[in-house]
């Protein structure tokens, strides 16, 4: 049986990346079930180097394995590192079949098979389409009855069908930690990412998720999800777990239920999610102290932005009037707040920005979160994309740079007071990095001794 090498690959600045690729994992998971000899590779974690050290590294763990098949599950920003992966992947054995997938494949089929590298495409869900392309290709049966790729025979662009969705997602093996190369290097938190869940009932413009799993959400079983935090606690000793889903909360009575059954089998663990920043109109003050009491100490809040014209704009569905209420409820549970933002989505101004700035603001009196804010961009299939809408970013720079320093001052103070958070950062990549995780522990320290 030929092996098959899935990888995640780099992208440029990019700074290393604890997160582990869980998409490839589903896959790498569903192919060993079936028989095939699977090792996935996180070419973004690699805990030195820049940018071209990491293709290196990742051409090197090629030439190592030797595989017969390799994937390649990449976003619009590593779209020039697949192609060189891809490039001198063939040059090392021109015989190797390459397969990519993921977001930008999906939702950019032809440009991407446009790529002379790439001689198979699987779009949507991967696992069991990628499965049966591996069957037919070795098997050297036709390929038109396979759902869910492109392919190029005589050097012409095909598509099938599309694959339904997976209907059962308990089918999808996720004692899958293993298949990764390196996998003593990463800390545990990473090796806590949990998806219990696909897909997103909601319609954001900016959001990719609907081009992977569609706007219909399945859920995996209550008991499923526990034996995945039990397997995860007893192969790897992981106390932490990050509920990573686009929407754990999305069901209440399932998060009860989950909830129950952590403190039924006594499960010693601390646990994150994310959610809308309109969770008091279907979680109340009982569910949310339950919650606290199975473990969980933060919940990501995507507030966005703090112009509800942007947000209709968008079609986040969500009132700022709204927010001191949800605040409140996490406050009288003692979970802890991340708040997450997004500046320079489309119709984004000085007063838009400025509106934002002043949101954060707020959110920090109320309960000092930490914050996370990134600038906006566009991805290709979603509707801020096909909108092409321009935003003056050099007009707006000021303002974007006071929001960031803002966010970074707020997440010092937190820092000045759980000096143990610097050791949990000391994964450093970079001179530059340490450099800046000093200054940040300098400033730390006078803030905390009111310097």
């Amino acid at each position: 049986m030929k092996k098959v090498l899935l990888i995640s690959p780099p992208m440029p600045n990019q700074r290393k990346m604890d997160l582990i690729p869980m998409g490839l994992l589903a896959v790498g998971g569903f192919l060993r079930k079936h028989g095939y000899e699977t090792k996935v590779y996180n070419a973004a974690f690699m805990p030195k180097g820049v940018y071209q050290e990491r293709i290196e590294n990742t051409i090197k763990i090629i030439k190592d394995y030797a595989p017969g098949f390799i994937g390649l599950g990449f976003p619009t920003e590593a779209f020039e590192s697949t192609i060189e992966i891809a490039k001198r992947a063939k040059e090392l054995d021109k015989d190797v079949v390459i397969i990519v997938g993921g977001i930008h494949p999906t939702a950019k089929p032809f440009e991407t098979m446009t790529v002379p590298y790439f001689d198979f495409l699987v779009y949507g869900e991967g696992e069991i389409t990628t499965k049966e392309l591996l069957d037919a290709l070795i098997a050297q049966t036709s390929l038109d009855k396979i759902k869910g790729i492109y392919f190029k025979p005589d050097r012409t662009i095909l598509n099938t069908e599309p694959r339904p969705e997976i209907s059962n997602l308990d089918d999808i093996p996720f004692a899958t930690r293993d298949l990764l190369i390196d996998i003593e290097k990463y800390p545990k938190e990473a090796l806590g990412q949990i998806h219990t869940s696909r897909g997103c009932p909601y319609r954001c413009a900016y959001c990719s998720s609907s081009i992977i799993w569609g706007n219909k959400v399945r859920f995996r079983s209550v008991l499923n999800v526990i034996s995945e935090i039990d397997y995860l606690n007893s192969q790897f000793k992981v106390k932490n777990i990050n509920f990573a889903d686009d929407n754990f909360l999305l069901d209440p009575e399932r998060v009860r239920t989950i909830c129950e059954e952590i403190l039924n089998r006594r499960l010693k663990i601390n646990w994150r999610c994310c959610a809308r920043a309109d969770i008091h109109r279907y979680f109340n003050a009982d569910l949310l102290k339950l919650m606290r009491k199975a473990g969980c100490k933060q919940i990501c809040i995507g507030f966005e932005s703090g112009s509800q014209q942007i947000l209709d704009d968008v079609n986040r569905g969500v009132n700022l009037i709204n927010i001191k209420a949800v605040i409140k409820m996490m406050k009288d549970a003692r979970i802890k707040l991340h708040a997450d933002f997004i500046i320079g989505l489309p119709g984004e101004n000085e007063t838009t920005l400025m509106e934002t700035f002043n949101l954060m603001k707020m959110v920090w009196d109320w309960c000092r979160p930490t914050i996370t804010v990134v600038l906006f961009k566009p991805y290709p299939g979603t509707k801020a994309y096909e909108r092409k809408e321009l935003v003056d970013y050099k007009g707006l720079q000021n303002g974007f740079k006071k929001i960031f320093a803002y966010a970074e001052m707020c997440n010092i103070k937190n820092l000045s007071t759980k000096p143990g958070y610097v050791w949990d950062r000391i994964k450093i990549s970079s001179f530059k990095e340490f450099g800046s995780l000093i200054t940040k522990f300098v400033k730390s320290w006078f803030h905390r001794y009111g310097y």
